[in-house]
């Protein structure tokens, strides 16, 4: 993680702080709609998402990182195309896990979790705005 930009440590710190509120709000949500029981499998549900969420946005770094140091753009922009079915791939292989371990893991939190990635990237550009325009 000491090598990732800070743009890309912002996110992962946007993810993490999302993850948490979603783990007391969703506790609190289950314990009042929902057997007491499920708590335990939504948060080992919301762990999973954002470890998994996580994951992804450090493949995406890198993987545009290496895409830009290649010369050839043709290259580069099928690099990255692979990249992406890589990570793709990999979500599809996690959440094929998380539907063996259902009653261990629920997997609507997982769902809410990997949301966490495209919301920690918004809130980012929504703290980061430009002040000059």
């Amino acid at each position: 993680m000491q090598n990732l930009s800070k743009t890309a440590k912002d996110i992962i710190r946007n993810i993490f702080v999302l993850s948490v509120v979603e783990v007391v709000l969703g506790t609190i949500l289950v314990s009042v709609f929902f057997e007491t029981s499920l708590i335990t499998g939504y948060i080992f549900g919301v762990i999973y998402g954002t470890i998994i969420a996580i994951a992804r946005t450090v493949h995406l770094e890198k993987s545009i990182n290496a895409s830009i140091k290649l010369s050839d753009q043709s290259a580069a922009v099928k690099y990255f195309r692979f990249m992406y079915v890589i990570r793709t791939v990999a979500t599809a292989a996690a959440l094929g896990i998380a539907f063996w371990l259902n009653p261990i893991i629920n997997i609507v939190a997982i769902a809410i979790s990997l949301l966490n990635a495209p919301m920690g990237a918004y809130i980012y550009k929504l703290m980061n705005r430009d002040s000059s325009r």
